[in-house]
């Protein structure tokens, strides 16, 4: 397998049939043991528009799966401005979530901890989702969350089981009642 890196890693890893969807940095991809685009251009070295557009694209792919014409967050913030939407994706998606100090079940699971602590629930459902698209198992996100009773309370605690337990549900994942 050959290395890709600098201009044209996203097209050298797709060519190479890269999906972005590996969860464990020893199996992904060599490029996804190197610095992504953001690390990149952190230490000075070019990283092109076509480049970050497309790791957002397939970070967000990952994460939340194919868009769906019309819904989700970024369909709501281009309502308002898309050129800021598109910034806010591409710093988020493309720079942020598409680091690789921490897995992207780490990263995710970090996200179902602050969401439940912060009682943002439509944000968690996104989140769990996504936990669970990137490998983390049932188990782990629900003790994630019963870890948060500790910092954010019972009640908090409690509202993220329901939103965990209907997102299972609807996974078809779900062992209970």
């Amino acid at each position: 397998m050959r290395v890709c890196s600098g201009k044209g890693t996203v097209s050298c890893l797709l060519q190479d049939g890269w999906t972005g969807l590996s969860t464990k940095t020893s199996d992904a991809h060599p490029i996804l043991r190197q610095p992504y685009p953001s690390m990149r251009h952190e230490k000075g070295d070019d990283v092109t528009d076509e480049e970050l557009r497309e790791v957002t694209r397939q970070t967000a792919e990952m994460l939340f799966g194919p868009p769906k014409k019309g819904e989700g967050v970024y369909q709501l913030w281009r309502q308002f401005d898309p050129e800021l939407a598109r910034q806010i994706s591409t710093f988020f998606t493309g720079r942020l979530y598409a680091r690789t100090v921490l897995s992207q079940k780490e990263r995710e699971l970090c996200a179902v901890a602050a969401l439940t602590a912060l009682q943002r629930l439509e944000e968690l459902r996104l989140h769990i989702g996504a936990a669970l698209n990137v490998g983390a198992s049932k188990a782990e996100v629900a003790e994630v969350i019963f870890q948060m009773m500790t910092y954010a309370g019972v009640p908090a605690m409690v509202e993220g089981l329901k939103v965990c337990k209907e997102v299972l549900q609807a996974r078809g994942l779900w062992e209970g009642d």
